[in-house]
């Protein structure tokens, strides 16, 4: 906990406490085991609903991996080149809060629903997720989230992205967007100590990724348009070809050229603000 506010908490609450910690009121603490020894054992658990004893497991690592930490990977470069610099100052935005649950709620929530998480269990995981991104008192840095970008989002994203396309031949326009501002935020050219870095309203930022070079190239090598198919196409890359997703990669060129060429919270405003959720 930082000093000041060890500080002011203790001068509210009128004692000095050595072992203060801060937390944030989400929370998922989940424990597989069938035994019911180890609920007798871990009683506490029946004290918080975040602390889960179940069977399986794999529902809560799907809905943290694709709903908590998706969201968070398709959004980061979006909200970076928008200018916030936290994920709270987001939220406080109406477009970009908007965009977040949209994507959320119609595009991954719809994508995982399924035998190991429902559609109803995604949306109040996400609902949940929000009031976290919400969190006044947490200064959760965007560009910090986009370390590894590439990594993430083949890990989290690109499953969901073609469960997504096992259901629908609909082009997911969110997560179209999110992609698109991940390939504009991975713009970069090489700096000192074989650094690469990116620009962001005339300022530099640290493009953290392993495949900042290839990205490098890449946008130096062609046009928008091949840029995106070629970079969708790389099955290295990502494990299959995402040019061959229904609508995905001329949407994700549209998108492109668009962050490109306006203001990105207008470009936003423009093309998704008009759809919202009741």
């Amino acid at each position: 906990m930082p000093a000041a506010d060890q500080k002011a908490t203790e001068e509210k609450f009128g004692y000095t406490d050595e072992l203060m910690i801060m937390a944030e009121v989400f929370r998922l603490w989940a424990i597989e085991s069938d035994n019911e020894k180890v609920k007798e054992t871990l009683s506490f658990y029946k004290a918080d609903k975040g602390v889960v004893i179940t069977p399986h497991i794999e529902k809560f690592r799907e809905l943290k991996l694709r709903v908590l930490n998706g969201v968070h990977t398709f959004t980061c470069g979006l909200a970076y080149l928008a200018g916030f610099e936290t994920v709270k100052e987001a939220m406080g935005d109406e477009a970009m809060s908007s965009y977040i649950r949209r994507l959320a709620i119609l595009e991954i929530a719809a994508a995982m629903d399924e035998e190991i998480v429902s559609y109803n269990e995604a949306c109040l995981f996400a609902n949940t997720v929000m009031d976290r991104f919400r969190n006044p008192f947490i200064d959760h840095q965007w560009l910090s989230i986009t370390m590894n970008f590439t990594s993430k989002m083949k890990l989290r994203n690109i499953p969901l992205l073609l469960r997504h396309y096992s259901k629908s031949d609909k082009t997911p326009e969110q997560m179209a967007l999110g992609f698109a501002a991940y390939i504009l935020f991975m713009k970069c050219e090489p700096g000192p100590d074989e650094k690469y870095f990116g620009i962001r309203n005339g300022v530099a930022y640290a493009v953290q990724d392993d495949m900042a070079a290839y990205f490098s190239q890449k946008w130096s090598a062609g046009d928008t348009a091949t840029l995106v198919r070629n970079v969708l196409a790389d099955k290295n890359l990502w494990g299959a070809d995402l040019s061959v997703l229904k609508g995905f990669a001329d949407a994700v060129s549209g998108d492109l050229k668009l962050l490109e060429q306006t203001d990105i919270l207008s470009a936003i405003e423009s093309r998704h603000l008009k759809k919202t959720i009741a």
